[in-house]
């Protein structure tokens, strides 16, 4: 599968923004209440999100490179290029991740050759763990978010 990074627009941000996922994932929703700010924070060009399409131009996830990736209580004094990244809900799942993760790994190697990658991921979601493990990353830090007491897991990935 071809994956293409283009700019965020609204229509991707508002449809971003309103994507529904089912227990235990439904952390990553928003409420009605926050919408527009995820949209405006989505659009913000500070923020660098890139939808992610396929095809004809079907959206079918969102990533960003940056201090965005980055979760609130995390240690990220060491340099690196965070990642952050969703998947369309009815994709997840579905043996989709390996081929996305690999395309958002091309991404950021073409913004920052020779650098390491940085994800951080809600130690639950085993999918996500594996899919990045799967593609290299290992396991430096675990930390709990204070607001939530959920755990998070850093992972990273030596440059190539």
């Amino acid at each position: 599968m071809r994956y293409e990074f283009v700019s965020m627009t609204e229509t991707a941000a508002r449809a971003i923004a309103a994507w529904t996922y089912p227990t235990p994932y439904a952390l990553y929703n928003h409420g009605l209440d926050r919408r527009d700010a995820v949209v405006q924070a989505l659009l913000d060009p500070a923020h660098r999100f890139r939808a992610v399409t396929q095809g004809s131009g079907t959206l079918v996830a969102f990533c960003c490179l940056g201090p965005n990736a980055q979760v609130v209580g995390g240690d990220y004094a060491r340099p690196a290029i965070d990642i952050g990244m969703g998947m369309r809900p009815d994709l997840t799942g579905l043996g989709h991740g390996g081929g996305l993760v690999a395309a958002v790994l091309d991404h950021a190697r073409g913004a920052r050759p020779g650098t390491t990658m940085r994800v951080t991921v809600a130690a639950f979601n085993a999918r996500a763990r594996r899919v990045w493990e799967a593609a290299g990353f290992r396991e430096r830090s675990r930390f709990v978010r204070a607001s939530d007491n959920l755990e998070f897991v850093v992972l990273t990935l030596a440059p190539s």
